[in-house]
């Protein structure tokens, strides 16, 4: 491995098995002979321990085995080039608090062994995961694959070539291809009788149901705040956690704070995360989210493809009259699939879900389409 130093400070250490000749592989500078020095590490630990405190990146380019627990801290950034990764023996957990990037590798390619990965970073994992991302103690979930243990926060966005995908919960159970519905309801509540200022992250509300922790965690708060005139205008605030409730009133902590002060027992309007409870069933008066690529057992968590090409069994024959591309979500006994037959006279629009790939002139249908629900 080498590294790369500025002055006093490291930026680089790269954990290969073979020096490139590429400029910053050597030390930047030795300020005793004046000259430019290569510095080897002899272990992934020593690299941890020789960038310290500064802020850098380190760069792995072949097989690093882990053997004792380890934990990279937030100031430095895991770089893994084609032919790095880590093999993580059993027992043994790697904590990475600080920015990782694949390059496009898997995250199973990247990360092997039977140890646990632990990361609270938002960075690139299989090409891009956001959101939230990886729970600590998850581990990779492929898109073919439900699970019966949460590794991911529900809605992480992940990205896979074309694709766009989003963790889910099954509410029921799914079939396969099968467009998954948003299952959760409003819930109107008040807010505790106490006036909260502009600025704070803490809100509790009054919930007459049992809640589990993080519950609300990835859903969205509405308020009424009133402005000089004393007109009621609402402000929507994105959920980050929520503590455990026995039926009385739940604490939720938000991402941002409030940009209003809220008076005392206002009311309040709350959502949980819209792919906490995703079902296939027909729901006339639900919204299609996304579509599994597997069937899903109620209650598993699972990836639901939300935008890019996609295949889904749908209630008609779509493309089978000319100009025929869009697709509309409108539910049968299957539960919700894409169809179009729309009538546009009617005051009953179905929601659109994308349109048709391929030149059906030749096969007469097909199923293949543009999904657009969530980028």
């Amino acid at each position: 491995m080498f590294i790369r130093k500025f002055g006093q400070e490291y930026h680089q250490i790269c954990v290969t098995d073979s020096y490139h000749e590429v400029h910053d592989n050597y030390d930047e500078f030795d300020e005793h002979t004046g000259l430019h020095n290569a510095f080897a590490m002899e272990s992934f630990d020593d690299a941890v321990t020789k960038i310290g405190a500064a802020n850098g990146t380190l760069i792995i380019e072949k097989a690093v085995l882990v053997t004792a627990d380890l934990s990279v801290p937030a100031n430095v950034d895991i770089d893994i080039r084609k032919g790095g990764s880590f093999a993580i023996s059993t027992g043994i957990v790697l904590t990475i608090l600080g920015a990782v990037n694949t390059n496009g590798q898997s995250f199973g390619a990247v990360f092997t062994g039977l140890g646990t990965v632990v990361s609270n970073a938002k960075g690139v994992f299989n090409e891009i995961y956001s959101g939230l991302s990886l729970l600590p103690g998850g581990s990779a979930q492929s898109i073919y694959a439900q699970s019966v243990t949460q590794n991911f926060e529900i809605g992480t966005r992940r990205v896979v070539d074309d694709r766009v995908f989003r963790y889910c919960k099954a509410g029921t159970d799914m079939r396969e291809l099968i467009g998954a519905l948003c299952g959760v309801s409003q819930i109107e509540v008040n807010t505790d009788a106490v006036q909260y200022e502009i600025g704070t992250y803490e809100v509790t509300i009054l919930d007459v149901a049992a809640r589990v922790p993080n519950w609300y965690a990835g859903g969205y708060l509405w308020m009424m705040y009133y402005d000089p005139a004393g007109t009621g205008i609402g402000m929507l605030h994105r959920i980050r956690y929520s503590e455990e409730s026995a039926g009385v009133s739940v604490k939720l902590t938000l991402w941002d704070p409030l940009i209003r002060t809220v008076t005392a027992t206002l009311w309040t309007t709350v959502w949980a995360n819209i792919y906490s409870n995703c079902r296939t069933e027909d729901l006339p008066k639900a919204s299609l989210i996304a579509i599994p690529l597997i069937q899903v057992t109620a209650g598993r968590y699972f990836w639901g493809q939300t935008w890019g090409p996609c295949f889904a069994h749908c209630g008609y024959s779509p493309g089978s009259k000319d100009y025929d591309r869009e697709l509309y979500h409108k539910a049968n006994l299957y539960g919700a699939l894409p169809g179009s037959e729309v009538d546009f006279t009617s005051d009953v629009i179905p929601q659109r879900v994308g349109f048709l790939l391929p030149n059906t002139a030749v096969i007469g249908t097909d199923n293949f389409f543009m999904l657009q629900l969530s980028p």
